[in-house]
């Protein structure tokens, strides 16, 4: 199995804690670093590291571990500051593009579908302000799909998101009821001449 594969099966099933902190032990975090500033995109960075170390198991599967985790999640972990601040910068850019074009309903309602109702729904009802949330939420984001839907929904704000949610819900609901069987007659079906003359 090349790199490549065994990158995809790892996040695939998610990078535990205890197999990053296993790989920061094997590749200096300041290599880690040194790649982030470097002009080679991250991931293929560190399949080259991986297939460097094929003769040495421990440090190929710790570039491949450090290769499937989340960007932003690597760099908080090694204090790679200057592509937090890229990607910080990157996330507000994208906000105000969102909120100068317009969020449309059609945006909007595919971020919530992205995102997922209950998340959003415990960030309303939280104590941190939706905006923030959102923005925090785009900068740790595990690829650009779901960063533009947080920027969305950080651009749409909280009213708009609030009654998206409705819409889907008001949606689900009406799904629901046409799956529900006709129980008018016994659940047998629809009345027959026969059955009511009987």
């Amino acid at each position: 199995m090349g790199p490549y594969s065994t990158i995809r099966k790892l996040k695939r099933h998610g990078v535990t804690a205890t197999q990053l902190e296993a790989a920061l032990g094997e590749v200096n975090p300041e290599e880690v670093r040194a790649i982030f500033d470097g002009a080679v995109p991250l991931r293929r960075a560190l399949a080259e590291g991986a297939s460097a170390e094929r003769t040495n198991v421990r440090r190929y599967y710790a570039y491949l571990v450090l290769a499937a985790t989340p960007a932003t999640e690597l760099a908080r972990r090694v204090d790679a500051e200057g592509y937090l601040r890229r990607q910080g910068a990157a996330v507000s850019r994208q906000v105000r593009r969102s909120a100068r074009q317009g969020v449309s309903e059609e945006h909007l309602q595919g971020a919530v579908a992205a995102i997922g109702a209950r998340p959003i729904a415990e960030a309303l009802a939280g104590r941190t302000p939706f905006g923030r949330w959102a923005r925090e939420r785009a900068r740790t984001a595990r690829g650009r799909r779901e960063r533009i839907a947080f920027a969305h929904l950080a651009a749409a704000g909280p009213r708009r998101v609030r009654d998206a949610l409705a819409v889907q819900s008001e949606a689900r609901a009406a799904r629901s009821e046409c799956r529900e069987p006709d129980d008018r007659h016994g659940g047998s079906g629809p009345a027959t001449p026969a059955s009511v003359a009987a």
